[in-house]
């Protein structure tokens, strides 16, 4: 009785897949590499010390108290006229959530890619809102 030998690929054909499955990879891969540099180059970093429309002005929020005030721009932590301390920070507003938030210090805020974030929502906070007496949440500012 003879035997039956199995058909298999010439070593020519499985070579070539090889060849061609890791250039596929190689490419997929280079393609991931790109695509995360540019997402991460295309949001910039924001500069929370100075309110867009008002350069002069900065919002300050007491997170004792949850009072919000307008000022002249002034190093943070400020000095509160009531109390005599430096418990006054820069304010910054989520529209989503209607809350005023204490911003990150600087040095932290620098690293945030997006700038600061709501830590409930994740939209982006900004420094204009509005002035009345807003509710406060005493969550510090996250980046996204």
């Amino acid at each position: 009785m003879t035997s039956r030998r199995r058909w298999q690929r010439p070593p020519r054909v499985t070579i070539l897949m090889k060849q061609l499955f890791i250039l596929l990879a190689v490419i997929g891969c280079c393609g991931l590499a790109g695509w995360t540099v540019y997402q991460q180059t295309k949001s910039t970093p924001v500069d929370i010390s100075v309110a867009e429309d008002d350069a002069d002005e900065i919002t300050l929020l007491n997170p004792k108290t949850g009072e919000v005030t307008r000022v002249e721009w002034t190093p943070t932590p400020a000095i509160d006229p009531k109390t005599g301390e430096r418990t006054l920070v820069q304010g910054l507003y989520c529209e989503k959530c209607d809350k005023w938030y204490p911003a990150p210090p600087r040095e932290m805020a620098e690293r945030l890619p997006g700038g600061p974030v709501c830590y409930y929502d994740q939209t982006r906070l900004t420094a204009n809102g509005p002035q009345s007496s807003a509710p406060v949440s005493s969550s510090p500012a996250t980046g996204g």
